[in-house]
């Protein structure tokens, strides 16, 4: 199983032991809207769920100090721009990590407050695609066929200043 599917189950077991009521969104939500579940806390709260990234595909473990936020996504199969999850219809991104006390679990930040960090970076922003991960800088995803995307590298403890943003354990308190 994929690493993206293991932290959506975990999410699930997250709400689930919260008592908050959820559901998968449909194909069309998550590849359109970009967000994975509908939870009803309060209100109804559309969240992406984000597995725990690699700074490179080689790493043999996930960073516990950054994650990536993707600015543009793979272009669609009809060839036109996809906005990417940053830009997408979310109201929170679940960032799987561990905490401070290194206690494995999820991130909430709200998806605007996110978008606004990295637009602020992307105005003095300098585009590559090769070498080392650069922090707060768009990284330019290609391959044979072009341009596959952008992300922009980020910490984790900058996500959790954000107004709003809290972290929930998987282990019981």
């Amino acid at each position: 199983m994929d690493a993206g599917r293991i932290a959506e189950q975990q999410y699930e077991a997250l709400c689930t032991a919260h008592g908050w009521p959820w559901r998968r969104a449909t194909k069309r939500e998550d590849a359109q809207e970009h967000w994975d579940y509908l939870v009803q806390r309060q209100q109804p709260q559309r969240v992406e769920v984000k597995a725990a990234k690699k700074l490179k595909r080689s790493d043999p473990e996930p960073s516990r100090r950054y994650t990536w936020l993707e600015h543009e996504g793979v272009p669609r199969i009809d060839g036109q721009p996809n906005t990417g999850w940053l830009r997408g219809r979310a109201d929170w991104i679940a960032f799987q990590c561990h905490s401070p006390q290194g206690q494995l679990g999820f991130l909430l930040c709200r998806r605007v407050e996110c978008l606004a960090l990295a637009e602020r970076w992307l105005q003095s922003a300098k585009p590559y695609s090769l070498g080392p991960a650069q922090l707060h800088q768009l990284y330019e995803r290609r391959d044979h066929r072009g341009p596959r995307g952008s992300t922009i590298l980020v910490e984790l403890a900058e996500l959790a200043k954000l107004p709003e943003s809290c972290f929930l354990s998987l282990s019981p308190e």
